[in-house]
Order: structure tokens, then C-alpha cells, then sequence
């Protein structure tokens, strides 16, 4: 299969970053990157592993071994009640501000507590292979 090129995985960047879903920002262009020149059968695999949440498996398995544990979750709050107050009551520069910084954080952070890495990731992957074969092409 040819390499695919550069120029998608940029468009594919700024069309997320432009509609405000960050954290396809992150899963599209470190997951393709490595898996770019693999086979496609290979990028399925990976795919398909990264889309059973491996992590969240992790932490039920540990869960069940060890009934003393507690899912630290909820270190996104902070940044979503900074976000939500400057998304309410600020500016416009307030809010592209909060943003970059509180945004960020907030989405991200949010992202990994609530398993939608490794499910981004995939998602990300099987678009890739997708477009290999050329699948929303008129023919």
C-alpha cells in the first residue's frame, strides 16, 4: 500500500482543532504517525486492541484483585469549572485564552479518566485505513 501522505493528517488537524474537538488533535497525529507505514492488516489489529480499552481492562482486572481499590477520577474538575466560568461570563479573548490553557487540560485530562485514549486512537486508525482504500471516493 502507498505511504500515506502528510498533507491529510494536517487538514484532518486543523478541521478538529477548528470545530473545538481537541483531543483529536493528540489521538490523530501521534497514533498515525507510528503505524503510517505498517500494513493494513497490522493497523487493524492495533486498532481493534486499542478499541477493547486495554487501560480500562487493567483497571477492572486490578479492581477485582485488589477490593480495597478506589478509581482516582475527577482531576478534570478544577480546569472544567475555570473553563465553564470564563465560557459564561468572559470575553471573547477571555475565552480563547481559557481555551488554550484551561480548555486543554480539561478535555485531556478528561480524555484519559474516562478511557477515550486508546478508543480515539483506533477510531483514528480505522479512518486511516479507510481512506487506503479510498472508501468515500465516487467512483
Amino acid at each position: 500500500m502507498a505511504d500515506v501522505p502528510a498533507f491529510p493528517v494536517c487538514t484532518v488537524t486543523c478541521l478538529v482543532l477548528q470545530r473545538g474537538y481537541s483531543f483529536a488533535l493528540c489521538s490523530s497525529r501521534f497514533a498515525l504517525i507510528p503505524v503510517c507505514k505498517l500494513k493494513d492488516k497490522t493497523v487493524f489489529w492495533i486498532a481493534a486492541i486499542l478499541l477493547l480499552q486495554p487501560y480500562e481492562w487493567g483497571r477492572a482486572i486490578y479492581a477485582m484483585i485488589n477490593p480495597e481499590y478506589v478509581p482516582s477520577t475527577g482531576h478534570f474538575i478544577p480546569y472544567f469549572e475555570l473553563a465553564q466560568e470564563v465560557t459564561s461570563n468572559g470575553s471573547f479573548f477571555e475565552v480563547l485564552r481559557s481555551n488554550i490553557t484551561d480548555g486543554q487540560l480539561y478535555s485531556n485530562i478528561w480524555q484519559v479518566e474516562n478511557g477515550r485514549l486508546f478508543q480515539t486512537a483506533a477510531l483514528f486508525m480505522f479512518g486511516m485505513l479507510l481512506g487506503r482504500r479510498k472508501y468515500f471516493m465516487k467512483k
